[in-house]
């Protein structure tokens, strides 16, 4: 009977060493998972930073381009006598400012940039 239990041991310890051999092999490979999304987080940081990078370029370049059309802005909105804040309108053109029988200017350039006719490039 001796024999047996030592064969039921050796199966034990094979059984177990077995289980070792996969307790192992998983740790291996979460080892190797964990590496991998730490990768993955060092590029995705990488690319987070060039992208904030950029953003800020875009950022300086609109108030660039907020600086340089502010003034113009203003004109547009003095000759549609508009807020340049709101686009509220600020006055009505004056009965001197049109002729009698046409339209305002002021009102048709307004229209026609905003709505282009087809017959106006004839």
């Amino acid at each position: 009977m001796s024999e047996i239990k030592l064969d039921s041991k050796n199966e034990a310890d094979v059984a177990f060493s077995v289980q070792c051999q996969k307790i192992q092999q998983g740790l291996d490979q979460s080892r190797q998972f964990v590496a991998g999304f730490e990768t993955l987080d060092e590029q995705i940081l990488e690319l987070l930073q060039a992208n904030l990078a950029h953003l800020k370029n875009y950022e300086k370049e609109l108030e660039s381009l907020k600086g340089r059309y502010s003034a113009r802005l203003a004109h547009v909105c003095e000759s549609f006598k508009m807020s340049p804040q709101s686009g509220a309108i600020l006055k009505t053109s004056s009965a001197s400012d049109s002729v009698p029988g046409r339209p305002d200017p002021v009102v048709d350039e307004m229209t026609s940039s905003a709505h282009p006719r087809s017959d106006k490039a004839s």
